[in-house]
């Protein structure tokens, strides 16, 4: 991969006559990319080459299976396996045609018809990231992307630089007029621009995303063991009501999915509400909280009611710096 500053005067180069913002596009993927040396971007493009080529593999190991497995049910898709006879066994393998096939019928989708940062996310999704590599230490998702979107760049800038193009054409026998040439090269580096643009949108969202998980963590204090919780999960309320919000069964479940996976553990709920209202409606709003997510655990998540015990707390303000994440239930295994 080029340098930055080179990249920056190609970026400049292609600004001046085909390709405006490209100057934009770069300086918001070196932003993204900061903390990483020329040698990580590299090792990560050759790290996503190989990602994406072994989810491709896969993809299409698995549509040929599925292929066999309807020769059973459609006879016209004999012509597209070789056959022969060994040992006592018929034996087919996948022609040429037969990958074909699978590409024009949505077996698999390939690089010219699917945009390869799905096939990047697909791999993630499939197998994570290694937190552990020595030569990407502690990489985020959102920087695999990002990645992604600058080697799409840096073959956009190749396809607008005349010198480039003009010394791929320079053999005598090339077939391609240069003019021609050159027009194809200008094509295909729209086509990667955008993409990367594409692209660069996620790794903006996925890193935005990333500061909010951060920044909330900030937000929310590290609590006494002895006065509140030692699991992390929380279900936050609006002000004044004890009813579950949809978004907020994601807390639950993972306590639920926790009481599954240690059978021998008894939790305690914890309702609070935060010092709006008087003393008294607090009090019983903060148990009607702790109530309402036990019978969400034994209603919907078939936790036994036996093994869960609810606390009202009444009003805090000092389980969270802001005041409207106090309007909670928090969790205690008291097992621990």
């Amino acid at each position: 991969m080029r340098t930055w500053e080179e990249l920056e005067n190609l970026a400049w180069q292609a600004s001046s006559f085909s390709a405006p913002a490209t100057s934009r596009l770069l300086a918001a993927l070196k932003r993204l990319l900061q903390n990483r040396t020329h040698e990580q971007i590299e090792y990560a493009i050759r790290l996503i080459d190989e990602n994406i080529e072994y989810y491709f593999q896969e993809e299409e190991d698995t549509a040929i299976r599925e292929l066999k497995e309807a020769l059973h049910f459609d006879d016209s898709l004999h012509n597209l396996f070789e056959w022969d006879y060994s040992d006592g066994e018929v034996n087919c393998y996948p022609t040429h045609r037969a990958i074909e096939y699978i590409q024009e019928t949505s077996y698999l989708e390939t690089e010219e018809n699917t945009e390869d940062y799905e096939a990047l996310l697909g791999y993630v999704e499939r197998y994570g990231i290694d937190d552990e590599d020595d030569e990407l230490p502690n990489v985020k998702e959102f920087e695999l992307v990002a990645v992604l979107a600058l080697k799409h760049f840096e073959n956009a800038m190749s396809g607008f630089c005349p010198q480039t193009v003009e010394d791929e054409a320079s053999d005598i026998d090339f077939p391609i007029p240069l003019q021609e040439w050159k027009e194809f090269h200008r094509k295909n580096a729209v086509s990667d621009l955008l993409r990367a643009w594409n692209i660069l949108r996620i790794a903006e969202y996925d890193f935005m995303s990333s500061q909010r998980d951060e920044e909330l963590k900030k937000l929310i204090k590290e609590v006494k063991e002895t006065t509140v919780t030692n699991l992390q999960p929380t279900v936050l309320f609006r002000q004044g009501k004890s009813v579950i919000d949809p978004a907020q069964y994601a807390p639950i479940e993972l306590i639920a999915s926790y009481m599954r996976n240690h059978p021998t553990a008894k939790v305690e709920i914890r309702g609070y509400a935060s010092p709006e209202g008087n003393a008294e409606f607090n009090q019983k709003l903060s148990t009607a909280r702790a109530e309402a997510v036990k019978k969400a655990l034994v209603k919907k998540y078939r936790i036994a009611a036996s093994r869960l015990t609810t606390k009202g707390m009444g009003v805090t303000d000092t389980l969270f710096e802001e005041v409207s994440f106090n309007r909670v239930a928090t969790f205690n295994d008291n097992a621990k």
